[in-house]
Protein backbone atom coordinates (compact mmCIF):
# COMPACT_ATOMS: atom_id res chain seq x y z
CA UNK A 1 0.00 0.00 0.00
CA UNK A 2 2.74 2.34 0.98
CA UNK A 3 4.51 1.75 -2.11
CA UNK A 4 0.96 2.11 -4.65
CA UNK A 5 0.20 4.93 -2.88
CA UNK A 6 3.51 6.88 -3.40
CA UNK A 7 3.45 6.21 -7.12
CA UNK A 8 -0.14 7.81 -7.07
CA UNK A 9 -2.68 5.01 -7.42
CA UNK A 10 -5.68 4.77 -5.62
CA UNK A 11 -5.83 1.84 -3.44
CA UNK A 12 -8.31 -0.32 -1.49
CA UNK A 13 -7.19 -2.47 0.90
CA UNK A 14 -8.76 -5.61 1.91
CA UNK A 15 -7.85 -7.59 5.27
CA UNK A 16 -9.16 -9.78 8.45
CA UNK A 17 -6.34 -8.87 10.20
CA UNK A 18 -5.97 -13.12 11.13
CA UNK A 19 -1.76 -12.05 10.77
CA UNK A 20 -1.95 -8.16 9.65
CA UNK A 21 -1.81 -5.55 12.11
CA UNK A 22 -3.58 -2.25 12.46
CA UNK A 23 -0.73 -0.42 13.53
CA UNK A 24 0.60 -0.93 9.85
CA UNK A 25 -2.08 1.22 8.15
CA UNK A 26 -2.83 3.89 10.31
CA UNK A 27 0.06 6.26 8.64
CA UNK A 28 -2.82 6.27 5.80
CA UNK A 29 -5.81 6.45 7.40
CA UNK A 30 -6.33 10.69 6.48
CA UNK A 31 -4.70 10.03 2.76
CA UNK A 32 -7.91 10.25 0.58
CA UNK A 33 -6.95 8.21 -1.90
CA UNK A 34 -6.71 4.83 0.46
CA UNK A 35 -10.01 3.21 1.60
CA UNK A 36 -9.72 0.12 3.92
CA UNK A 37 -12.21 -2.54 4.09
CA UNK A 38 -11.93 -5.17 7.06
CA UNK A 39 -13.68 -7.76 5.81
CA UNK A 40 -12.82 -11.65 5.85
CA UNK A 41 -12.31 -12.69 2.06
CA UNK A 42 -13.21 -16.46 2.72
CA UNK A 43 -16.45 -15.22 3.74
CA UNK A 44 -19.54 -16.91 2.17
CA UNK A 45 -20.00 -13.50 1.10
CA UNK A 46 -17.20 -11.77 0.40
CA UNK A 47 -18.19 -11.21 -3.24
CA UNK A 48 -21.62 -9.18 -2.84
CA UNK A 49 -19.97 -7.13 0.14
CA UNK A 50 -17.07 -6.02 -1.33
CA UNK A 51 -19.04 -5.53 -4.71
CA UNK A 52 -21.87 -3.58 -3.51
CA UNK A 53 -18.86 -1.58 -1.00
CA UNK A 54 -16.58 -0.66 -4.61
CA UNK A 55 -19.63 -0.21 -6.75
CA UNK A 56 -18.86 3.01 -7.24
CA UNK A 57 -15.01 2.44 -8.19
CA UNK A 58 -13.16 2.07 -11.07
CA UNK A 59 -11.02 -1.30 -10.52
CA UNK A 60 -7.72 -1.40 -13.14
CA UNK A 61 -5.99 -5.16 -11.30
CA UNK A 62 -6.16 -6.58 -8.42
CA UNK A 63 -3.16 -7.56 -6.06
CA UNK A 64 -3.67 -11.06 -4.54
CA UNK A 65 -1.30 -11.31 -1.80
CA UNK A 66 -3.71 -12.78 0.85
CA UNK A 67 -2.53 -16.38 2.43
CA UNK A 68 -1.74 -18.31 5.51
CA UNK A 69 1.84 -17.54 5.49
CA UNK A 70 2.00 -19.40 8.95
CA UNK A 71 3.84 -22.41 7.53
CA UNK A 72 3.82 -24.47 10.55
CA UNK A 73 0.16 -23.96 11.70
CA UNK A 74 -0.63 -25.16 8.17
CA UNK A 75 1.80 -28.19 8.74
CA UNK A 76 -0.05 -29.54 12.17
CA UNK A 77 -3.51 -28.02 9.94
CA UNK A 78 -4.08 -28.15 6.41
CA UNK A 79 -7.03 -26.97 6.87
CA UNK A 80 -5.94 -23.07 7.43
CA UNK A 81 -3.57 -23.31 3.79
CA UNK A 82 -6.63 -24.82 2.18
CA UNK A 83 -9.07 -22.07 3.07
CA UNK A 84 -6.40 -18.92 3.68
CA UNK A 85 -4.48 -19.70 0.66
CA UNK A 86 -6.37 -21.50 -1.79
CA UNK A 87 -10.01 -20.54 -0.94
CA UNK A 88 -9.26 -16.85 -1.01
CA UNK A 89 -7.63 -17.04 -5.07
CA UNK A 90 -10.99 -18.36 -5.66
CA UNK A 91 -12.77 -15.81 -4.06
CA UNK A 92 -10.50 -13.07 -5.20
CA UNK A 93 -11.23 -14.31 -8.61
CA UNK A 94 -14.94 -14.90 -8.64
CA UNK A 95 -15.16 -11.24 -7.41
CA UNK A 96 -12.95 -10.19 -10.18
CA UNK A 97 -14.89 -12.09 -12.67
CA UNK A 98 -18.33 -10.49 -11.26
CA UNK A 99 -17.34 -7.15 -11.10
CA UNK A 100 -15.23 -7.57 -14.85
CA UNK A 101 -11.69 -6.56 -13.70
CA UNK A 102 -9.50 -8.08 -16.24
CA UNK A 103 -6.04 -8.23 -14.59
CA UNK A 104 -4.79 -9.92 -11.20
CA UNK A 105 -1.46 -10.10 -9.88
CA UNK A 106 -0.53 -12.84 -7.42
CA UNK A 107 1.72 -13.47 -4.62
CA UNK A 108 3.29 -16.72 -5.39
CA UNK A 109 6.42 -18.72 -3.98
CA UNK A 110 9.31 -20.10 -4.16
CA UNK A 111 7.87 -23.32 -2.23
CA UNK A 112 5.96 -24.71 -4.80
CA UNK A 113 9.10 -25.88 -6.30
CA UNK A 114 10.02 -28.40 -3.78
CA UNK A 115 13.48 -30.17 -3.30
CA UNK A 116 15.68 -29.78 -6.29
CA UNK A 117 19.27 -30.26 -6.99
CA UNK A 118 20.53 -26.92 -8.86
CA UNK A 119 18.75 -23.34 -9.00
CA UNK A 120 14.94 -23.29 -9.85
CA UNK A 121 13.90 -21.74 -13.30
CA UNK A 122 10.26 -21.26 -13.66
CA UNK A 123 9.98 -22.83 -17.35
CA UNK A 124 12.37 -25.65 -16.47
CA UNK A 125 11.95 -26.78 -12.58
CA UNK A 126 9.09 -28.91 -12.55
CA UNK A 127 6.94 -27.98 -9.10
CA UNK A 128 6.97 -30.62 -6.57
CA UNK A 129 5.40 -29.17 -3.16
CA UNK A 130 6.27 -31.04 -0.42
CA UNK A 131 4.48 -28.24 2.15
CA UNK A 132 0.97 -27.86 2.16
CA UNK A 133 1.58 -24.02 1.96
CA UNK A 134 3.26 -24.75 -1.86
CA UNK A 135 0.78 -27.15 -2.60
CA UNK A 136 -1.91 -24.67 -2.19
CA UNK A 137 -0.12 -21.79 -3.62
CA UNK A 138 0.61 -24.22 -6.71
CA UNK A 139 -3.18 -24.99 -6.76
CA UNK A 140 -4.02 -21.28 -6.90
CA UNK A 141 -1.84 -20.82 -10.13
CA UNK A 142 -3.18 -23.39 -11.68
CA UNK A 143 -6.84 -22.01 -10.69
CA UNK A 144 -5.76 -18.83 -12.24
CA UNK A 145 -4.04 -20.42 -14.83
CA UNK A 146 -7.48 -21.87 -16.10
CA UNK A 147 -9.65 -18.52 -14.98
CA UNK A 148 -7.24 -16.82 -17.77
CA UNK A 149 -8.25 -19.07 -19.89
CA UNK A 150 -11.97 -17.94 -19.20
CA UNK A 151 -12.82 -14.37 -18.35
CA UNK A 152 -9.38 -12.70 -16.73
CA UNK A 153 -6.96 -11.49 -19.49
CA UNK A 154 -4.00 -11.21 -17.87
CA UNK A 155 -2.23 -12.74 -14.66
CA UNK A 156 0.86 -12.22 -13.44
CA UNK A 157 2.24 -14.61 -10.81
CA UNK A 158 5.50 -14.16 -8.69
CA UNK A 159 7.26 -17.05 -6.92
CA UNK A 160 8.88 -14.91 -3.92
CA UNK A 161 12.42 -16.01 -2.39
CA UNK A 162 12.34 -15.55 1.29
CA UNK A 163 10.90 -11.49 2.04
CA UNK A 164 12.15 -9.69 4.52
CA UNK A 165 11.60 -6.45 5.81
CA UNK A 166 9.17 -3.84 7.90
CA UNK A 167 6.00 -4.43 8.58
CA UNK A 168 6.64 -7.77 9.56
CA UNK A 169 4.19 -10.68 10.89
CA UNK A 170 6.31 -13.36 11.06
CA UNK A 171 9.61 -14.64 9.30
CA UNK A 172 12.68 -15.81 11.10
CA UNK A 173 13.73 -12.44 12.48
CA UNK A 174 10.68 -11.79 14.43
CA UNK A 175 10.44 -15.46 15.56
CA UNK A 176 14.11 -15.26 16.90
CA UNK A 177 13.02 -11.46 18.70
CA UNK A 178 10.00 -13.03 20.17
CA UNK A 179 11.35 -16.29 21.40
CA UNK A 180 14.54 -14.59 22.87
CA UNK A 181 12.02 -11.78 24.33
CA UNK A 182 9.96 -14.72 25.96
CA UNK A 183 12.19 -17.05 27.04
CA UNK A 184 15.80 -15.16 27.97
CA UNK A 185 17.31 -17.93 25.22
CA UNK A 186 16.79 -18.93 21.68
CA UNK A 187 15.45 -22.30 20.34
CA UNK A 188 16.52 -22.66 16.94
CA UNK A 189 13.96 -25.23 14.25
CA UNK A 190 16.30 -27.66 12.56
CA UNK A 191 20.39 -27.74 12.59
CA UNK A 192 20.87 -23.77 12.00
CA UNK A 193 22.68 -24.89 8.57
CA UNK A 194 19.57 -24.14 6.75
CA UNK A 195 20.57 -21.40 3.92
CA UNK A 196 18.08 -19.61 1.76
CA UNK A 197 17.76 -16.33 -0.26
CA UNK A 198 16.31 -12.94 0.94
CA UNK A 199 14.67 -10.20 -0.73
CA UNK A 200 13.89 -7.05 0.53
CA UNK A 201 10.09 -6.41 0.82
CA UNK A 202 10.90 -2.67 -1.07
CA UNK A 203 12.53 -4.54 -3.56
CA UNK A 204 9.99 -7.09 -4.09
CA UNK A 205 6.85 -4.51 -4.78
CA UNK A 206 9.14 -2.47 -7.04
CA UNK A 207 9.58 -5.39 -8.99
CA UNK A 208 5.92 -6.58 -8.72
CA UNK A 209 5.06 -3.23 -10.24
CA UNK A 210 7.77 -2.90 -12.76
CA UNK A 211 6.86 -6.31 -14.45
CA UNK A 212 3.38 -6.66 -13.90
CA UNK A 213 2.71 -3.03 -16.02
CA UNK A 214 4.68 -4.84 -19.08
CA UNK A 215 2.78 -7.71 -19.13
CA UNK A 216 -0.81 -8.05 -21.11
CA UNK A 217 -3.15 -10.46 -22.37
CA UNK A 218 -1.39 -13.91 -21.27
CA UNK A 219 -0.60 -15.51 -17.95
CA UNK A 220 3.35 -15.37 -17.10
CA UNK A 221 5.08 -16.64 -14.02
CA UNK A 222 8.21 -14.88 -12.62
CA UNK A 223 10.66 -15.55 -9.85
CA UNK A 224 12.31 -12.67 -7.40
CA UNK A 225 14.70 -13.02 -5.76
CA UNK A 226 18.96 -12.57 -5.57
CA UNK A 227 20.77 -15.14 -7.32
CA UNK A 228 22.82 -15.61 -4.36
CA UNK A 229 23.72 -18.45 -2.62
CA UNK A 230 21.48 -17.21 0.83
CA UNK A 231 22.40 -16.70 4.41
CA UNK A 232 22.17 -19.76 6.91
CA UNK A 233 20.39 -19.67 9.63
CA UNK A 234 22.70 -19.82 11.83
CA UNK A 235 24.54 -16.27 11.06
CA UNK A 236 20.98 -14.67 11.38
CA UNK A 237 20.72 -16.01 14.94
CA UNK A 238 23.98 -14.96 15.44
CA UNK A 239 23.55 -11.50 14.13
CA UNK A 240 20.29 -11.36 15.61
CA UNK A 241 21.33 -12.21 19.19
CA UNK A 242 24.18 -9.46 19.01
CA UNK A 243 21.44 -6.96 19.10
CA UNK A 244 20.66 -7.72 22.82
CA UNK A 245 22.27 -6.46 25.67
CA UNK A 246 22.51 -9.75 27.58
CA UNK A 247 24.10 -12.97 26.89
CA UNK A 248 21.23 -15.64 24.84
CA UNK A 249 22.26 -19.08 24.85
CA UNK A 250 21.17 -20.70 21.34
CA UNK A 251 20.35 -24.10 21.21
CA UNK A 252 20.06 -25.96 17.67
CA UNK A 253 18.40 -29.41 16.66
CA UNK A 254 20.28 -32.14 14.96
CA UNK A 255 17.29 -32.45 11.62
CA UNK A 256 18.92 -30.77 8.98
CA UNK A 257 14.83 -28.78 8.00
CA UNK A 258 13.41 -26.92 10.34
CA UNK A 259 9.83 -28.60 10.31
CA UNK A 260 7.80 -30.68 8.14
CA UNK A 261 8.15 -29.52 4.58
CA UNK A 262 10.88 -26.56 4.86
CA UNK A 263 13.33 -26.47 2.29
CA UNK A 264 16.87 -26.73 3.92
CA UNK A 265 18.90 -24.58 1.03
CA UNK A 266 17.55 -23.35 -2.54
CA UNK A 267 18.97 -20.91 -5.07
CA UNK A 268 16.50 -19.68 -7.57
CA UNK A 269 16.80 -17.88 -10.96
CA UNK A 270 15.88 -14.26 -11.16
CA UNK A 271 16.81 -14.31 -15.01
CA UNK A 272 13.51 -14.00 -17.03
CA UNK A 273 12.65 -10.63 -14.33
CA UNK A 274 16.18 -9.28 -15.40
CA UNK A 275 15.22 -9.70 -18.75
CA UNK A 276 12.17 -7.74 -18.54
CA UNK A 277 14.02 -4.96 -16.23
CA UNK A 278 13.80 -6.16 -12.58
CA UNK A 279 17.12 -7.12 -10.65
CA UNK A 280 17.43 -7.01 -6.82
CA UNK A 281 20.15 -4.65 -5.81
CA UNK A 282 20.53 -5.72 -2.40
CA UNK A 283 22.34 -9.48 -1.86
CA UNK A 284 21.27 -11.88 0.84
CA UNK A 285 23.86 -10.85 3.44
CA UNK A 286 22.21 -7.40 2.75
CA UNK A 287 18.90 -7.78 2.95
CA UNK A 288 19.25 -9.82 6.49
CA UNK A 289 21.66 -7.13 8.07
CA UNK A 290 18.83 -4.12 7.09
CA UNK A 291 16.06 -6.19 8.35
CA UNK A 292 17.09 -7.09 11.21
CA UNK A 293 17.76 -3.28 12.15
CA UNK A 294 13.92 -2.27 10.87
CA UNK A 295 12.11 -5.02 12.88
CA UNK A 296 14.54 -4.23 15.67
CA UNK A 297 12.88 -0.16 15.52
CA UNK A 298 9.72 -1.49 15.35
CA UNK A 299 9.89 -3.60 18.27
CA UNK A 300 11.69 -0.67 20.24
CA UNK A 301 9.09 1.24 19.06
CA UNK A 302 5.74 0.00 19.50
Amino acid sequence: CEYLLKKGHSVGGIDNFTLGSRENIIQFSNNKIFKFYEISITSPSFVNELSKKLKDETIDEVWHLAASSDILKGVINPFYDHRDTFKTTWQIAEFCKVNKINKIVFSSTGAVYGNHKGRYYEDKTVPRPISSYGTFKLASENLLRTFQNDFLETVVVFRFSNVLGPYSTHGVILDFIKKIKKNGSLQVLGNGFQQKPYIHVSELIHGMDVISKKIKNKFEIFNLGPEDTGVKVRDIANLVVKKFDFPVQINYESSSVGWVGDIPTYKISNSKAEKIGFKPTLTSKEVVSRAINEIFKENLER
